[in-house]
Order: structure tokens, then sequence, then C-alpha cells
């Protein structure tokens, strides 16, 4: 699984030949560490200050924060999973229009649904 992999295991499959990880994967990875230092600076920040809304706001901020990287460190897989479907449909044969009907639905069909934003 992809984000079981070290850091230097994601560079190098990266910068490989290989069409994923790509630049969604690379970018989620990026977003979810700028969750984590998000959270980090919360968890500095938490239960040093004297004003109970304060913490209450951190302590929210710091939830949201981690459900973020989350949600970013699973969309890694779901960006990889989506380029490999692209990559497959684009192998498909179009010699026939049936096959190149088949290569579009393929090429088209989401592999998992749009969140909203």
């Amino acid at each position: 699984m992809i984000k079981q992999l070290s850091l230097e295991e994601f560079l190098a499959q990266l910068a490989s030949r290989s069409s994923t990880p790509g630049g969604g994967s690379a970018a989620a990875l990026m977003g979810a560490m700028g969750a984590a230092l998000v959270a980090m600076v919360c968890n500095l920040t938490v239960g040093k200050s004297t004003d109970p809304a304060l913490e209450a706001e951190l302590a929210a901020l710091l939830g949201a924060a981690q459900e973020t990287r989350a949600g970013l460190t699973a969309a890694i897989a779901q960006d990889i999973a989506a380029l490999d479907a692209v990559m497959a449909a684009y192998g498909l044969p179009t010699a026939t229009p049936a096959e190149k009907s088949t290569r579009t639905a393929a090429n088209t069909s989401p592999v998992h649904p749009q969140q909203p934003h």
C-alpha cells in the first residue's frame, strides 16, 4: 500500500518511469504535510492558554487538521487507482467502432466519486 512506503521509496516511485504515483498523489502528500504542520502547531499550543475559548478553537482546529490529513493521505491511493484506470483504458484497442466505444467508456468512468468541496 502506497502510504506504507518510506519517503525515499515514495520519491523513487515518483521519479520512476511509471505513470503512478503522479502529480495528484504528490499534491495530496504535500497537502497532508501541510495539515500535519497545522496539527503540530495546535499540539504545541493546546493547554498553554488560560482562555477557554482559544483552547476550544485550537482543539477544533486540531481535529480538522487531523481529519484533513487522513483524507489527503487516502487521496494518494485514490489518485493512483484513477490514473492506473486511465492508463489501462489508453491501452485498449481502437481498431473497430466497438473497441473505440469500450475504450472511451473505460476512460471516462470515474474510479471513485468526486468529493464535494
